[in-house]
């Protein structure tokens, strides 16, 4: 990476000996394709295995009637060149799409941006059958081809070329053993038992009489043997009708199904270990009361002392506040970090997070009251409108690019998910809301005051769109936000006038009501409503245009 970055050429020349190159990655299921929404047939040898089925559940695969047909990248893969996930949901236009998400290649199994190759002699060779997956232009200019398979007809016949040998040696290994006397077992209780020999002497009277018998689906002749000789040690000269197999086995008797949930994890040590086998005079309390004054920084130096201080160090009251404002990118390691601390309060503010990555973060933090997004797109927001969505009592959306009334829709509306009962927001339970600077209208703040009726404190700064009808609306008989509201934010609203006080009037809760570089909002005004509230509420200018409530 070092010599690509020295460079002074525009092209970029991707060397081969790069230690990423080689090492594949799992790919996962789709769960969009036929074979993705299908059930267990029962029948196959993974069903049968499987511990719903009533099997000992070793092999640990999925059914083959469930195989997909086009598994995709997990969503831990990242490009190799700039350590991102894959962008395509930041692009709206197709063929720039392709540019921004994560290609594999079929030959060097490398995973890049078609956008982060700058090679101008040569063009990748997408796969059509496998999603993501391409020969990139490295492997396709130098030549390189992948590994050649058998086609269906010659593997099979390999295979069973090989098979046949095997059965050979087996029989010729036997035939050169003495010949040992071999009792089966009665068919019935007034038979006696018959004896059989190797040679094949008397196997071909007896062998018609012989039964197999069918167990759990599968031919077996082991009952009429002995452990130390096997049917393949007879003479195969004689002919012999060898039973029909039905055409379906019977399905296995299917086991009462119910959720396995790993065990619980061990708590905390309480002392530290010590090399010596004794343990530390301070206990985990007063280690945790230390960690508590500590920044994060040096609490993730902490964790590399010790095992016990890693596992200390993680607990989730020391990380009640995870900052990642600004932060140039968000790789899986630190998404993986933050699902470990489970914070209540996550700082996404101005980063490149995408819409894949927050509903994975998202669905694994149960405890999230706070998230603060500013900055970010629409297309990674979008993934609070799932049902997956924590109920939070924070949200700030400043500047969300693309973000209008559509949108605020689509958000704030309750999800579709079949079969859900719960036909409320999930953003119900939201006390603090910040729209600064978003390009929303009268249609978003009915919304608002109807889906948020425990709204307390709301940021409308430089919304062009917001006039005094916006304030009326808000302030309204019968609205939840007319007794909820204690704090709103209208500075720079070039729109809201003088007029717009006297609807402030009907608030019973309101505190601090925010006017500042408001053109059309005088200072007479202001003090205009100080004189008119102070019978009931007394209010004050701290600064210019900004009224708060005396305590």
């Amino acid at each position: 990476m070092a010599a690509v970055a020295a460079s002074a050429t525009p092209t970029v020349k991707l060397p081969s000996n790069r230690s990423t190159s080689g090492a594949r990655r799992r790919r996962t299921r789709c769960r969009r394709c036929e074979a993705c929404l299908r059930t267990e047939c029962g029948e196959c040898h993974f069903c049968k295995d499987m511990k719903k089925f009533g099997g000992p559940g070793r092999m640990k695969q999925s059914c083959i009637m469930r195989q997909c047909i086009a598994p995709v990248l997990p969503h831990t893969a990242v490009c190799v060149l700039c350590k991102e996930a894959g962008k395509e949901d930041t692009v709206d236009d197709e063929e720039e799409k392709f540019n921004f998400m994560l290609m594999e290649c079929s030959i060097c199994n490398e995973i890049v941006h078609p956008n982060c190759l700058k090679v101008g002699d040569a063009s990748g060779v997408v796969n059509d059958e496998l999603p993501n997956c391409w020969e990139c232009p490295k492997c396709n200019h130098a030549g390189k081809s992948g590994k050649k398979r058998l086609p269906n007809r010659e593997l099979s016949r390999e295979l069973s070329k090989a098979l046949n040998q095997e059965l050979k040696k087996s029989e010729d290994c036997l035939a050169n053993e003495n010949r040992q006397p071999l009792q089966l077992e009665p068919e019935s209780e007034n038979e006696e038992p018959k004896k059989l020999f190797r040679n094949g002497s008397d196997m071909g009277e007896q062998r018609g009489h012989l039964k197999a018998k069918e167990m759990n689906g599968t031919w077996e002749l082991r009952h009429f043997y002995p452990n130390q000789i096997t049917p393949l040690g007879f003479n195969r000269s004689t002919p012999t009708t060898r039973p029909v197999p039905p055409r379906s086995p019977p399905k296995c008797v299917q086991m009462e199904r119910h959720v396995i949930r790993p065990p619980p994890i061990s708590p905390p040590p309480d002392m530290l270990p010590l090399k010596d086998g004794k343990t530390h005079a301070i206990q985990r309390v007063v280690w945790m009361k230390i960690f508590s004054y500590l920044p994060h920084q040096e609490l993730c130096v902490c964790m590399q002392v010790c095992k016990t201080w890693n596992r200390w160090c993680c607990d989730k009251n020391l990380w009640k506040k995870i900052d990642l404002n600004r932060c140039t990118s968000i790789t899986p390691l630190m998404l993986s970090g933050i699902i470990r601390r489970q914070p209540q309060t996550l700082d996404l503010s101005w980063t490149n997070i995408s819409k894949k990555q927050l509903s994975w973060l998202i669905n694994r933090l149960p405890a999230l009251r706070m998230l603060k997004l500013s900055g970010c797109s629409w297309a990674a927001v979008s993934a609070l409108c799932t049902s997956t969505c924590p109920l939070l009592r924070t949200l700030d959306i400043q500047w969300v690019e693309g973000l209008k009334d559509a949108q605020m829709r689509d958000l704030l509306s309750p999800p579709q998910t079949t079969g859900q009962l719960d036909t409320r927001s999930k953003l119900r339970n939201v006390e603090d809301l910040r729209l600064a600077g978003l390009d929303i209208t009268d249609t978003s703040l009915r919304l608002i005051s109807r889906q948020m009726p425990f709204l307390s404190r709301l940021d409308l700064s430089y919304c062009n769109h917001i006039n005094d009808q916006s304030v009326n609306l808000l302030t309204a008989a019968g609205t939840t936000t007319r007794d909820s509201l204690t704090e709103i934010n209208l500075s720079v609203c070039n729109r809201v006038t003088d007029h717009s006080l006297t609807f402030f009037k009907r608030c019973g809760s309101i505190c601090q009501i925010d006017l500042r570089f408001c053109k059309q909002v005088t200072k007479t005004a202001c003090e205009r409503f100080i004189a008119e509230m102070s019978v009931s509420v007394p209010f004050r200018l701290t600064e210019e245009k900004l009224l708060q409530k005396t305590s």
